[in-house]
């Protein structure tokens, strides 16, 4: 009643030699198991398509695996070179921030610049401080640092 009509439809008849060790092997198991010759062979066969059909499959997920591992090496490897680019153009904004710093503290007025470098500072610090209390773990960081001096 489970089965539809196309899983009961009979197939064309398949006729086999076996030798006669085997022909015996075959009929003893079937009296083992309780059921008739034709029956087990059946369940071998459909067994037997079964893992062939399991290694096909494995190995076309074998290659879909291969090929997701080589997508996450290259995308490593271009997260990797992306991170250096960053950090590279980080480093020359830096550098040239400095040197910016440098000349307006060398052009500023000598009686007034040390305070004006101070006050710049704490404005600084006040924004970082505003980044710290939004939970910003760089800007709590940076905040420490400028406090202790090192920054």
């Amino acid at each position: 009643m489970g089965r539809k009509k196309s899983e009961t439809a009979r197939s064309p008849e398949i006729a086999i030699r076996l030798t006669m060790p085997d022909y015996n092997r075959l009929s003893e198991l079937s009296v083992t198991k309780g059921t008739t010759r034709t029956d087990l062979v059946r369940e071998a066969v459909i067994e037997y398509l079964d893992r062939i059909e399991a290694k096909v499959e494995e190995r076309v997920n074998d290659r879909v695996a291969q090929r997701l591992l080589e997508i996450e090496e290259r995308l490593a490897a271009q997260h990797k070179k992306d991170t250096e680019r960053l950090a590279k153009i980080s480093s020359r904004c830096l550098i040239d921030v400095a040197l910016v710093n440098q000349i307006l503290y060398s052009r500023a007025d000598k009686a007034t610049r040390d305070k004006m470098w101070e006050d710049a500072r704490n404005k600084a610090l006040m924004r970082l401080n505003i980044g710290k209390k939004q939970g910003d773990p760089v800007a709590a960081e940076l905040a420490k640092d400028a406090l202790s001096g090192e920054a």
